[in-house]
């Protein structure tokens, strides 16, 4: 991850290290994304991207051929090569490109296109990770070719996993309700979109014990208001079985589905059907076949909704949402108690001077729950990453706060199998007067909230989390969205271990032979000109190359090639020879205690500007 992530100028780079900002007024093929990341995979699985030609002239472009090269083409795939192609004025051509691992590490390839009058490049990026200690671990972006994102995620009877969210089809700006089925790899199986002629979206999904699905969301597009909840259940394939929706005369909109004690379903969002036409929060109950059996609004003059609900074990249920000031508009955490007809039983409200909203909420181990979302009343910034602890009653027991000092947040904290807790949300990375940018954030705590470890992940734009569960094989999956590797926003889903990480190593008797104080750091400056330092340790004695590619896979340096003692060493690359762009550095350490020498290699990506 960059320390400084946002350039401007990243689309002029990747122009210049792939050989063709020497004659752009003559360019006549756009290809995005660029370059092309396919994420992290497991070996046994694969990713599919779409890459799009697009013809930007007002003339026909002949594509004479399309070929993959590069030091790991063999690992790449073009599903759908047309061979040679005409494209006439502002056609596009979408390729779907297959990365297929056979080995831990970082592969390269390079697609190139070749026209009557010239040759267009793009870099294809990708990693082989491996199952250990039978967790499995990916990094992946997902979705259709227009912008995407997913609300919900949720482990399949098959092991496998179900996303909804929505998706906005070609040509059109309205968004339609998505659902992405995949395996446990995260690789996709099958995919539906379900819509009208507006908005609708897919907030939530409930897994059904014989393998259907009951999805839940918002829609402009059913009933008689402007915006209304609906539910509608698939089958085990994404095929419809039946579709409600639920008509009032003004707003009204989903957040979430469980299961209601005695059969049936609960169902939260938000209500703007009330007396005083204020948003209240909204809980409603519908039978196995989408009736519904009973509704109810709970709130004051201000503005409520309903998040998450979960059942409790006297047979009625808790909800955490928000409320606001109506004088103020300043939100507070909204904590209700009902029963199992929906009779509020009591409710708390609880926050600082300035806004404070926790909707995501889990269950504990101890009886109460868990809550993830944002505070600006405490911390270090406008917002933090909020995760507060409450018993069973709703009391307040702790908080906690984590972040900088500008806008940080979690989607969803959970409790672990020691249990600690794992948050997943958003930290801004970039703040400028141009541009703010946000990572991916994960944060793992002790059982007080104390913090562990803390990862990013992401690229050089917007990414985050909305949500995290247990994998049930000691590791995690996060669901999150992506506009680093796409020039339109995706979905991304990660796959983690224990410890916040996707494995590369090759087994797990390698892992354990290896020395574990290793270290790659990022280099500093980052961007540079035309020098920078990069610092390494080691723990033993080990054979080392310390070497510079760049986006072709070709070294063009090499720093270190030879024995070097234990501890931290450090050199300064020199790149006064070498064109602006992206680059790679590479740390291949031997260990030469070992009877059987084996390898661990580290590698991070820096940027030149010139």
């Amino acid at each position: 991850m960059l320390n400084i992530k946002r350039i401007y100028l990243q689309g002029m780079l990747i122009f210049l290290f792939t050989g063709f900002l020497f004659n752009l007024q003559s360019q006549s093929l756009s290809i995005t994304p660029k370059p092309t990341y396919m994420g992290k995979i497991t070996i046994g699985s694969s990713a599919t991207r779409d890459v799009s030609v697009f013809n930007i002239t007002g003339s026909s472009v002949n594509i004479t051929s399309i070929a993959l090269t590069g030091t790991s083409a063999s690992k790449f795939v073009i599903n759908n090569n047309p061979g040679t192609i005409t494209l006439s004025p502002l056609q596009e051509l979408v390729l779907k490109i297959t990365y297929t691992p056979t080995a831990m590490g970082m592969d390269l390839g390079m697609l190139e296109i070749k026209t009557s009058s010239q040759t267009f490049t793009d870099s294809l990026i990708a990693y082989g990770s491996v199952v250990l200690n039978n967790i499995i671990t990916f990094e992946r972006i997902l979705g259709t070719s227009e912008n995407d994102s997913g609300a919900m995620i949720r482990k399949t009877n098959d092991g496998g996993y179900i996303i909804v969210g929505s998706t906005t089809k070609p040509d059109e700006n309205y968004a339609d309700a998505y659902i992405l089925k995949t395996d446990r790899f995260g690789s996709p199986i099958w995919s539906k979109i379900y819509g009208g002629q507006y908005i609708d979206n897919a907030t939530d999904v409930l897994v059904l014990d014989d393998g259907n699905f009951i999805v839940v969301g918002t829609s402009e597009s059913y009933g008689t208001g402007t915006n209304d909840v609906y539910a509608r259940k698939l089958n085990s394939n994404g095929d419809e079985v039946w579709f409600k929706s639920f008509t009032t005369t003004y707003d009204e909109g989903c957040g979430a589905i469980i299961n209601a004690t005695g059969g049936g379903y609960i169902l939260t969002g938000s209500t703007k059907n009330t007396a005083d036409k204020s948003s209240n929060a909204l809980v409603m109950k519908i039978d196995v076949n989408g009736n519904q059996v009973w509704k109810k609004d709970f709130g004051g003059n201000g503005g409520e909704n309903a998040g998450d609900i979960l059942a409790t074990n006297d047979g009625g249920y808790i909800f955490s949402g928000t409320t606001s000031d109506p004088a103020t508009g300043i939100l507070d955490i909204y904590l209700v108690k009902i029963d199992a007809s929906g009779n509020k039983i009591w409710e708390k409200s609880f926050g600082g001077a300035e806004s404070d909203a926790a909707g995501a909420m889990t269950a504990t181990s101890d009886g109460g729950y868990i809550l993830g979302g944002y505070t600006a009343s405490y911390g270090a910034g406008s917002k933090d990453a909020f995760m507060v602890k409450i018993d069973a009653n709703g009391n307040q027991q702790w908080y906690k706060t984590f972040g900088g000092v500008h806008s940080d947040g979690f989607g969803r904290v959970i409790q672990t199998a020691d249990g600690g807790y794992i948050g997943v949300g958003s930290i801004n990375a970039y703040f400028s007067q141009q541009f703010i940018f946000d990572d991916l954030l994960i944060v793992r705590t002790d059982s007080q909230g104390n913090l562990i470890w803390q990862k990013t992940f992401g690229g050089e734009k917007n990414d985050g989390a909305s949500e995290i569960l247990s994998s049930g094989d000691g590791g995690y999956v996060i669901l999150g969205g992506t506009g680093s590797f796409a020039p339109k926003t995706k979905i991304y889903l990660i796959g983690i271990n224990d410890d916040g990480n996707i494995t590369k190593l090759e087994n797990e008797n390698e892992i354990k032979a290896m020395p574990t104080d290793f270290n790659l750091s990022q280099n500093y400056p980052n961007p540079f000109n035309p020098t920078t330092q990069i610092n390494f340790r080691i723990k033993e004695e080990s054979f080392v190359n310390l070497s510079i590619y760049n986006m072709l896979g070709e070294r063009v340096s090499t720093l270190i090639n030879g024995n070097i003692n234990a501890g931290e060493h450090s050199k300064i690359f020199d790149a006064s020879s070498l064109a602006s762009g992206i680059y790679f550095y590479r740390l291949e350490i031997t260990n030469l205690q070992m009877s059987e020498q084996k390898n661990l290699i580290l590698t991070k990506k820096m940027i030149l500007i010139k």
